[in-house]
């Protein structure tokens, strides 16, 4: 049995993916959620009215607690993560003293420009089992020192695009030059987005608030369109001339739906990135710039994350194990 760890809209589309593969080759899995979770096997309250650093700290240390209850009351014979959220780590710290195995998923990147890093590097040194995204994190992975195995699966986000068939229609066509923009954290990126935005002749942005992470209110006061489900995003992101900010979706799905991606500031620097990604510093100018460029710029080429079927190979490992 087999817990799989959700925080709600980053991660829940993607792990969706692997869950129905567990399912259709039988391996049993129960979900355990967090944050903005829903429709869970066990839901762990972590929420709090702040997005102060102290308030993500102790969402955190609820998280350890919550989830800690739910796996000794579970008994799962390995907990499941992926990515590098708190609470992510917070779960993991709790299944490596309640002994159980734990799977990390997206191990070995590097964001130089985020707190994200640290804790993604202190997740991959408590698990025991690691699908990577691309054979150079697995590389970083094997440097690093963790323990267990490390694999090359490629990304869920590229089976995701696979099996949604996702691909521009034409229905936002009489709104071009469209913007989307994606910044979860980072209020002197996106007020340098915003004034870079206001140099261009751009008919319509697509700004979309950020998940619960520390400063969010400070950056949802630019968002021009709510949440949105990763049916709604995508094919957004595929309708978008270029898309913009500091999101790792810019570095997955950008490219693979067709789009090209301006990464805005640090938090994304270390990530491989294909040709279509161009990063630049938190300058209005040189934002506004690379914007002009990109809208020139046609996409091409393979991702570098995965040829779509990641699922099927990271059930097979678990099912081996």
């Amino acid at each position: 049995m087999i817990a799989v760890l959700t925080a709600g809209r980053s991660d829940r589309g993607l792990l969706d993916i692997l869950m129905a593969e567990m399912t259709r080759c039988g391996l049993a899995h129960f979900t355990i959620g967090v944050g903005e979770a829903a429709n869970v096997t066990y839901m762990v309250d972590t929420l709090l009215a702040s997005d102060s650093d102290r308030s993500v700290a102790q969402s955190a240390a609820l998280a350890e607690y919550g989830i800690a209850d739910v796996l000794e009351r579970a008994k799962p014979d390995m907990l499941l993560v992926l990515g590098d959220r708190s609470e992510t780590l917070a779960a993991c710290c709790a299944a490596h003293t309640l002994r159980i195995p734990i799977c990390h998923l997206h191990g070995g990147e590097s964001t130089r420009g985020s707190l994200d890093d640290a804790r993604r590097d202190a997740i991959s040194m408590l698990a025991t089992l690691h699908f990577v995204a691309h054979q150079d994190y697995g590389v970083r992975l094997f440097r690093m020192g963790v323990r267990g195995q490390i694999h090359d699966t490629g990304a869920l986000g590229i089976d995701d695009l696979r099996i949604r068939d996702v691909k521009a229609c034409g229905m936002y066509d009489h709104e071009q030059p469209m913007v989307l923009v994606s910044v979860p954290e980072g209020p002197e990126v996106a007020a340098a987005i915003a004034a870079a935005l206001a140099m261009l002749d751009v008919k319509r942005v697509l700004w979309f608030p950020p998940n619960a992470d520390a400063g969010r209110h400070e950056v949802s006061r630019y968002a021009t369109v709510p949440s949105q489900s990763r049916d709604a995003y995508l094919l957004m992101l595929a309708e978008a001339q270029v898309a913009v900010g500091n999101s790792s979706s810019l570095v997955y799905e950008a490219h693979a739906v067709g789009t090209p991606a301006v990464l805005v500031g640090d938090r994304q620097e270390g990530r491989v990135t294909h040709d279509s990604v161009v990063s630049v510093p938190a300058d209005p100018h040189a934002i506004a710039a690379a914007i002009r460029d990109a809208m020139t710029r046609e996409v091409v080429g393979p991702s570098p994350f995965g040829d779509g079927h990641a699922a099927e190979r990271m059930v097979k490992l678990l099912c081996a194990r």
